[in-house]
């Protein structure tokens, strides 16, 4: 029996309790109701205390106390809650005391930043399979604990002689064993029933960029190339891999246009994260990296290699291939220029033209996945009338704070964009009409506690949302959906003006519908819950 075999049979395989195999089949159902992901939860008072207790952290900073799993699930949305309490489970059926601990608790700390950094990315460039992008990097390594636990003693003779971070980690477990840790793990995911593409992602998280190149036709391809690139990017706050910063932050800045800045936050931030996760998993996370030092060793390495690159480039002056290097670099330069500007400039939510990118790609994904699509139109109240008493600079002032509070009161998978002058879009996938009428209510009511001062004067600022959604996307009205989500859910906030302001209605509203309906449309719309109002209008 070859050592892929014999670790495959062992019976000291990792497994996961009843309860997290049961989450497992859960999160491959397309018709999964909150209603059963709840009951199921319930069903395990430990987890359901921890999972509120989470809810209520200031991880999530709910506006109100969530004090049932139902509310958790609609406020933190599905994924999020699934993810959490099978993140749970895991982590507290494969801790380890005793011989060997320090290995696992290595497992966990590098798993978490895993899952931390993919995360990250996740938000940045696919938001609405960030929590799907932490599963994946939590998992990604599930493999090594695999065989830690069904060869202890093998593996760890190989962690020994061997830097568990190093670029080329599953190439000597391949020479030593046969396999390495991402083909195994990528097996026993799917022995739990995994979803396949989660199963795809931790087999592939170590793929070098010829291979992943292979890969760009599968339809889980974004979560394959977000997963394999948060590898080395969490690699950065464990002390054996530093020396590799300067190259992972010229690798992300490349791939996802992050200027210095924005690089210095992300490693912040995943920093930040880590600790959050580590807190709630019960990881000691003391011994990473601060990311100051993350930082000035990727800033201080790039600069000794800039002053190297440049007394090269000297001395090849004279020499026949000098022109080509230059107009290479000029070119990875002008590539770089390049990068489409993606947020607005004064409030800093994403610009229109992301929006309308952004929406298009949603929309294909709610036609593969039989998933609905909302719009929410929000334009504030009476702006002009800010603008010529407290002035442009003011007006400008309450923008930002808007789209802040707006931004606040979406999920995580939710994103808006300042769509024209004091109007906001946002773009809310896979809601049913309850959850769509809760998160219009809370933006609407967020804004109406907005109390600027200017000079000793405060001002009343209120918004009206309009609100268009369909239950499924037909791939007939895929060319033609987005313009007419966005105008629909416009008609919505202007019919919302004319009773009054400050308050959200629905295009699905029947006095709307009989109006304004286009009845050649192929789009499935459901019936919409009743219209959410302010209790009462401003003047």
């Amino acid at each position: 029996m070859n050592h892929f075999d014999r670790v495959a049979a062992s019976p000291d395989l990792p497994t996961l309790p009843a309860i997290a195999l049961r989450l497992v089949e859960l999160l491959s159902d397309d018709n999964v109701s909150i209603r059963e992901i709840g009951e199921l939860i319930k069903s395990d008072p430990a987890l359901t205390v921890r999972l509120l207790k989470t809810a209520n952290s200031s991880i999530y900073g709910p506006s109100r106390e969530i004090t049932t799993i139902e509310s958790a699930l609609v406020t933190l949305g599905q994924n999020a809650v699934t993810t959490l309490a099978l993140s749970f489970s895991l982590v507290d059926s494969t801790k380890c005391l005793g011989q060997g601990s320090n290995l696992f608790s290595e497992h966990w700390l590098h798993s978490i930043a895993h899952a931390s950094a993919a995360e990250y990315l996740g938000r940045h460039v696919c938001a609405s399979r960030s929590s799907e992008l932490f599963l994946c990097g939590l998992l990604s390594d599930v493999g090594r604990l695999a065989m830690l636990k069904a060869i202890p003693q093998e593996y760890r003779k190989f962690a020994d002689r061997t830097e568990m971070a190093s670029p080329d980690l599953c190439e000597r477990e391949t020479e030593a064993f046969g396999f390495h840790h991402a083909e195994m793990g990528a097996h026993l995911l799917r022995t739990w029933r995994m979803p396949s593409p989660i199963c795809s992602a931790v087999e592939h998280h170590h793929a070098v960029s010829e291979v992943l190149h292979g890969l760009q036709d599968r339809p889980e391809f974004e979560l394959i190339r977000l997963t394999a690139f948060a590898a080395p990017l969490s690699g950065l706050y464990l002390a054996d891999a530093i020396d590799s910063a300067p190259i992972v932050k010229n690798e992300a800045c490349a791939e996802f246009g992050f200027n210095q800045e924005e690089w210095n936050g992300l490693v912040r931030e995943v920093h930040n994260r880590i600790s959050e996760v580590g807190e709630l998993l019960h990881v000691e996370t003391s011994q990473m990296l601060d990311p100051v030092d993350i930082i000035a060793r990727a800033n201080s390495q790039l600069v000794k290699i800039t002053v190297q690159s440049q007394a090269l480039a000297a001395e090849a002056l004279t020499q026949r291939d000098t022109l080509r290097l230059t107009q290479d670099y000029l070119e990875r330069e002008n590539s770089s220029l390049k990068q489409r500007v993606v947020r607005d400039p004064l409030t800093n939510v994403f610009n229109r033209s992301f929006f309308e990118e952004y929406f298009d790609k949603e929309a294909a994904r709610s036609v593969r996945e039989r998933t609905g699509l909302a719009v929410l139109f929000s334009d504030v109240d009476h702006f002009k009338r800010l603008n010529d008493t407290f002035g442009h600079q003011f007006g400008d002032a309450v923008l930002k704070q808007v789209a802040k509070l707006i931004q606040q009161s979406l999920r995580a998978t939710d994103i808006v964009a300042r769509y024209g002058g004091e109007e906001f879009v946002a773009l809310v996938a896979n809601a049913d009409p309850i959850v769509l009428s809760e998160i219009a209510a809370r933006v609407r009511s967020s804004v109406a506690c907005l109390r600027p001062n200017c000079n000793g004067q405060t001002a009343t600022v209120t918004i009206s949302v309009g609100v268009s959604y369909v239950a499924q996307v037909d791939a007939k009205s895929l060319p033609c959906i987005r313009q007419q989500l966005i105008a629909e859910a416009d008609k919505a906030m202007y019919w919302a003006k004319q009773n009054g302001r400050n308050q959200v209605r629905f295009f699905q509203d029947l006095s709307i519908r009989e109006a304004t309906t286009d009845h050649g449309s192929s789009v499935t719309h459901i019936p919409a819950p009743e219209a959410v109002t302010n209790a009462a209008a401003p003047a």
